[in-house]
């Protein structure tokens, strides 16, 4: 197994190695709000913890979690005339 394991590493495409581009892909998951399990299985991971450390989620997604928990005050300036 672990031969074939170090035979992938060397294997590349576009100057990648399958261990950057597994991580490439994780990503993408990541920040298209894929549930942290599903990215687990889908990265062959046996421990959720060993997955997040691919997922690094960018400023748009924390962004929304930080609007979920803390909800911007919405400020009622206009008046409604009947």
């Amino acid at each position: 197994m672990r031969q074939t394991h170090r035979a992938l590493k060397v294997t590349t495409y576009a100057g990648l190695d399958l261990h950057q581009l597994r991580h490439s892909a994780a990503t993408h998951l990541g920040e298209a709000e894929v549930p942290l399990q599903l990215i687990t299985g889908k990265t062959r991971h046996k421990n959720p913890r060993t997955a997040m450390r691919y997922v690094k989620l960018g400023a748009e997604a924390i962004a929304k979690v930080t609007e979920v928990l803390a909800p911007r005050r919405r400020t009622h300036w206009s008046i409604r005339c009947p």
